[in-house]
């Protein structure tokens, strides 16, 4: 794995497809490890786009930090595609996030995805927006706070329609778990 960590980033440019696929694999095992979770449990999460896989892995505990100064081989792997997905050129970019995007299950994995939509949102805005829009994704802990940030950084970019829709998904939201369920929907 120490071997991969090292040489991802020029595999990264070489073979995106390839290297996310590794990635993805990696990041996996990685939250089996880390919190017995069973991959195999799958929550389908409805986008304007299909349904999208869901893994909780509880990544908000154990892989909070994005920029982690002592990541583990699979976060280092992970930090490496999003320094990718924001600062290389759009074009094999949008060959990296469109394997991941269809390859992700796990939380972590679609946080790092919309982290990194949020900050390049005119490359990455139209296949990030379905996830980013989805109330699942806006209301599951690993992903909540990324797919808030990539919405609206998103959102300008959109439609006045593609808008108007997601913000009644936000009024829609189920929030009744929340905390403070009712002051959820006063943002």
């Amino acid at each position: 794995r120490y071997v991969l960590a090292e040489a991802f980033p020029a595999f990264l440019a070489r073979s995106p497809v390839d290297a996310i696929e590794a990635m993805v694999a990696a990041v996996e095992a990685q939250a089996a490890r880390e919190t017995g979770t069973d991959l195999d449990t799958v929550t389908e999460v409805a986008t304007i786009d299909g349904l999208f896989p869901f893994v909780a892995d509880r990544s908000f505990v154990w892989a909070w930090d994005i920029e982690d100064s002592h990541p583990s081989d699979a976060e280092k792997l992970l930090q490496t595609t999003v320094t990718f997905l924001t600062e290389a050129a759009a074009e094999p970019v949008l060959t990296a996030a469109m394997t991941l995007r269809s390859t992700a299950r796990c939380g972590l994995l679609w946080s790092r995805f919309l982290h990194a939509a949020s900050r390049r949102a005119d490359v990455l805005g139209d296949l990030a927006w379905p996830i980013a829009s989805a109330g699942g994704f806006l209301v599951a802990s690993e992903t909540s706070k990324d797919a808030i940030d990539a919405a609206l950084a998103i959102a300008p970019l959109r439609t006045p329609d593609e808008r108007a829709a997601f913000e009644r998904t936000l009024l829609d939201l189920d929030v009744s778990s929340f905390k403070e369920p009712a002051v959820a929907h006063n943002f």
